[in-house]
């Protein structure tokens, strides 16, 4: 199991956080046909690799850490993560 250091944010960030189709595509995107896939490269080269943090309204996400490690922050919860590793996130969560 990987290693995980939980830590804690003192304030909220749903409220004001946007909520997307899929990463920085402003309105309603077209139906979703059950499952997209992409790298996490395919996206973050569109926006010069800056992921701020946002939502997705309807959209679960699965990403696969192969190799090397990762910091992952989700609501609240902040954990380091060493490959490999699977993140689900549920809809909805920032």
């Amino acid at each position: 199991m990987p290693e995980s250091r939980p830590k804690s944010s003192s304030r909220s960030r749903a409220g004001a956080t946007p909520v997307y189709s899929l990463y920085g595509e402003e309105g309603q995107a077209p139906a979703l046909d059950g499952l997209h896939l992409e790298s996490i490269a395919e996206r973050s080269r569109l926006h010069n690799w800056e992921i701020q943090p946002h939502r997705h309204g309807a959209l679960v996400q699965l990403l696969l850490i192969e190799r090397g490690r990762v910091v992952v922050r989700m609501d609240e919860d902040e954990r380091e993560l060493r490959a490999p590793a699977l993140v689900w996130v549920p809809a909805l969560a920032v």
